[in-house]
């Protein structure tokens, strides 16, 4: 009886077990598991960025993806053109790589680290620019660097309607605390031009200076280096000096002042060179030949001819003597013209010079049968070059 007692109490024990099992069973099937416990991974140390900054001299707002882009000596001078604008741009160590203008100069020294790259906008009269073409034309010596020998930047600029402008850059542009930009100025005489080109210039004395050519619809060329040196010295006074060849006159001269109008007339007077008194003023008209190619028998490209008539002169008054040889002059109604070949340089702070080459007919400084054609003369904005 006791071993059946004791069978009884281990199959109660064992049944016991098993129902513990099965509902252990059970609630672990209807109880989610508990998520594994896991560690984010450690972020790497991270240096948040500066904003970015306008290099000294750049603009906040570079050229767009449609901007036209003409580059000059492999970027030392960019031309951006958007949006009918125009804006120009250095690189500086190619400047100095080139010429070593920058950290050997000491015109630079004292503002090196003011020294802007751009892109400088250029400003001048109303049009929107088509497109552009950049050189270092002889005879252009205004900028900075032109104090140092080095052409300035020229950059010419085709318009939409057909005509030119032009603007001098300065690679040597420092921070004045101002906005910075270029004027341009329209070149007169120039219309319909549908192209320009950068080529060796057909005038260059060694064969390898060059200028830009603007190629209007006919296929006719104008070279820029005369058409805008002429349209810098338009209606301004230059003067010149003629040495008195006359045994009376051994220690006097003339001071001659001529001025050329943008409407083909001109203005030429005679002064004794002491006192300033003017003796003589014609008037009368010139022409500049620009085209590089023309039709029929025509003056070479930057040929000046005039036709000038005697206009007023000291002894037309009646008062003082008039001796039998000046009687005469003034009774044929002297005439002055003549064709020049002419040479037009720019200097800094805007002075500038023509030398003209005498080519044919009456010397423009001669009096008839007083004195032979000169073969040459040089004219000066600065009035004071004439005492040097």
């Amino acid at each position: 009886m006791k071993r059946f007692s004791i069978f009884i109490a281990i199959a109660l024990l064992g049944f016991a077990l098993m129902t513990a099992c099965v509902l252990q069973g059970q609630l672990m099937e209807t109880v989610p598991p508990a998520p594994e416990k896991t560690i984010p991974p450690t972020p790497e140390a991270t240096t948040p960025e500066a904003p970015a900054t306008p290099t000294p001299g750049q603009s906040e707002a570079p050229a767009g993806e449609g901007a036209l882009i003409i580059s000059y000596e492999d970027g030392m001078v960019t031309v951006y053109i958007e949006e009918g604008r125009a804006a120009v741009a250095f690189d500086h160590e190619k400047w100095d790589y080139r010429y070593g203008i920058y950290h050997s100069n000491v015109e630079f020294w004292d503002y090196i680290d003011l020294l802007q790259e751009g892109p400088f906008p250029v400003a001048g009269p109303s049009g929107a620019v088509k497109d552009a073409c950049v050189a270092q034309m002889d005879g252009f010596w205004t900028t900075s660097v032109g104090l140092m020998g080095i052409r300035d930047v020229a950059v010419i600029l085709l318009m939409e309607d057909g005509t030119v402008q032009m603007a001098l850059a300065d690679p040597g542009t420092w921070d004045m605390g101002e906005n910075i930009s270029y004027e341009s100025w329209r070149v007169p005489w120039l219309r319909d031009i549908v192209a320009l080109s950068y080529e060796v210039d057909s005038q260059s004395e060694y064969g390898h200076d060059m200028t830009v050519y603007a190629v209007d619809s006919r296929g006719l060329r104008y070279n820029m280096r005369i058409a805008g040196g002429y349209s810098l010295i338009m209606d301004r006074e230059l003067y010149a000096k003629q040495q008195r060849i006359n045994e009376d006159y051994d220690n006097e001269g003339d001071i001659m002042t001529l001025i050329l109008s943008e409407d083909g007339t001109a203005v030429f007077q005679k002064a004794w060179f002491y006192g300033d008194e003017i003796y003589e003023i014609y008037h009368g008209a010139y022409e500049i030949q620009l085209a590089e190619e023309s039709d029929g028998d025509r003056l070479p490209a930057g040929a000046i001819s005039f036709d000038l008539g005697l206009s007023w002169w000291i002894y037309e008054s009646g008062e003082g003597e008039i001796s039998e040889d000046d009687a005469a002059f003034w009774d044929e109604g002297q005439t002055l013209g003549g064709v020049y070949l002419s040479w037009i340089s720019q200097y800094f702070r805007g002075e500038a010079s023509i030398y003209l080459t005498f080519l044919e007919g009456k010397g423009l400084t001669i009096y008839k049968d007083r004195r032979p054609p000169d073969e040459f003369c040089e004219f000066y904005t600065d009035k004071y070059e004439l005492y040097y």
